[in-house]
């Protein structure tokens, strides 16, 4: 087989073993998502979509909402009379926390207390097959690690099959081999599973139709839809002339590749918006739809 054959077999080859395996991988992860009651914690919500330090600000904006917070030039401090009114461990932990000293929200997202709430919630999405950690990734490295061992091995079988026989121009062999290890190791990168995907989706489609009407919400904290709007769709699809302080402490992310990379989208970045709850209203206080876990 000639070198331009070759190339373009492998990258054929590499292809059909990328989509071999994206089948693979939602047939054991994608199932029907017959419950959103893991939705009842909206910072749950806000941890699958976008990570852990996700949950921080959204909490942060679920307190100043509510006025158990104030902010001034970029700093949040505890509102003391009205601490008592958090109900959920990482509100409480938040109030205590800014409650001597103004905090910024990046100063509160390196807070290990934080962090360890937040690992909290990504071990319960991992429980419920959401988050490709634990045994999710132990399977899908049982398949892909021996991909790439083969992939890689066809790539030097041939490098040193072409060195025997004289040929020296390897460059576009090895940059094609390179592309393909770090093509077929992308199931392993990722965040979310198939369930999870599928159970954001859900989540949005229940939500989606408000978003048409994201300027008519009000702040002061008289209902759960922006928070439980924001978790699902993010922060900074807030309408600005209702919360003012929403690009002061949750600016805009640099843009990021979906569904992978680390369980942390970072401090200074979201998005979001406001909403109407999943059924004609939600729970009191900051409860997403139904209750319990999927």
């Amino acid at each position: 087989m000639s070198g331009e054959a070759f190339l373009v077999f492998y990258f054929v080859l590499g292809v059909a073993v990328y989509f071999l395996l994206r089948t693979w991988i939602a047939s054991g992860e994608k199932r029907t998502v017959v419950s959103v009651r893991f939705a009842e914690d909206p910072y749950r919500v806000a941890t699958l979509r976008a990570g852990g330090t996700e949950a921080i600000r959204v909490a942060v904006f679920s307190l100043l909402d509510r006025g158990l917070l104030s902010e001034t030039n970029g700093q949040i401090q505890t509102v003391a009379e009205k601490a008592e009114h958090a109900r959920r461990p990482i509100e409480q932990t938040i109030l205590r926390l800014c409650a001597k000293t103004p905090l910024t929200v990046p100063g509160l997202c390196s807070v290990t207390e934080l962090q360890d709430i937040c690992k909290k919630y990504e071990a319960e999405l991992g429980e419920l097959g959401m988050l490709n950690v634990g045994a999710v990734r132990k399977r899908r490295a049982g398949v892909v690690q021996p991909v790439l061992w083969i992939m890689g091995l066809i790539v030097v079988y041939r490098i040193l099959y072409a060195l025997t026989h004289g040929h020296f121009n390897l460059t576009f062999l090895i940059i094609e081999g390179v592309f393909a290890f770090i093509w077929l190791r992308k199931p392993l990168q990722e965040r979310l599973t198939a369930h999870g995907e599928a159970a954001l989706d859900r989540l949005r489609g229940m939500l989606g139709s408000v978003q048409s009407r994201v300027n008519q919400f009000s702040a002061g904290g008289a209902n759960t839809d922006a928070v439980l709007f924001a978790s699902i769709f993010g922060l900074e699809l807030l309408p600005l002339s209702t919360f003012d302080f929403r690009d002061r402490l949750f600016p805009r992310p640099v843009p990021t590749s979906s569904n992978s990379g680390s369980s942390s989208s970072g401090c200074s970045g979201g998005d979001s918006s406001s909403s109407s709850s999943c059924s004609g209203g939600c729970g009191g206080g900051c409860g997403g739809c139904g209750g319990g876990g999927d």
